[in-house]
């Protein structure tokens, strides 16, 4: 695969600042990923098992990921990242900026994985479906992150310095980050009027 700067694909002619997306993906590296896909897939009734952001690095000219992984909250290039993912969705935001909000958590770097957490949103799932509202995640750790616990933080902190909250956290109104799955952020952005969808092709071409 042949990588896209931004400029080559078009996506940055209206801001001086380069672009920064969410991403959403499903493993297909070894057994224990693709078991954990097939588990989150089924508790959520989703189609993607991860959330991540992708940005342009002019450091290391090439399409970057960053996202809170099973090391923690670290950066990985796309063409690495996807020779064990695949790539569904990705949405870019629409009159606000996401750097705002990641840079309000760049101290979430390194943080490790929230992986009581993440097994504690079986619970949440269950009370989703049982009771019509998440039950509290028992487990999650403080200060340690699951992959949609840290991009929900993101785009919340975004959309709330934009004065947007109103067109993103009506659907997510009774959920905690530590309770927001990737599925439920996918679909979240799916059907909100400040995030669109980005052709995946405008990321790297065959």
């Amino acid at each position: 695969m042949n990588a896209q700067s931004p400029e080559d694909a078009g996506m940055n002619a209206q801001s001086p600042e380069l672009a920064l997306y969410c991403g959403f993906s499903v493993a297909r590296g070894g057994f224990f990923s693709r078991t954990l896909t097939r588990l989150i897939e089924f508790f959520t009734g989703g189609d993607v098992s991860h959330a991540f952001f992708v940005f342009w690095s002019t450091d290391w000219n090439c399409w970057m990921t960053v996202g809170a992984n099973a090391n923690g909250v670290t950066q990985k290039a796309v063409p690495e990242f996807r020779k064990d993912h695949t790539i569904k969705y990705l949405f870019r935001p629409v009159g606000f900026s996401l750097w705002d909000g990641l840079r309000a958590h760049a101290g979430d770097l390194d943080k490790p994985y929230n992986e009581l957490g993440l097994f504690g949103m079986a619970l949440v799932e269950i009370g989703q479906r049982l009771a019509g509202r998440p039950f509290a995640n028992l487990l999650s750790q403080h200060g340690e992150l699951f992959c949609s616990q840290w991009m929900n933080e993101i785009v919340v902190a975004a959309v709330t310095r934009a004065k947007l909250s109103a067109y993103f956290l009506a659907a997510m109104d009774s959920y905690r980050n530590d309770q927001v799955d990737p599925a439920l952020l996918c679909y979240a952005m799916q059907i909100s009027m400040v995030f669109a969808p980005v052709d995946l092709a405008a990321i790297w071409v065959k």
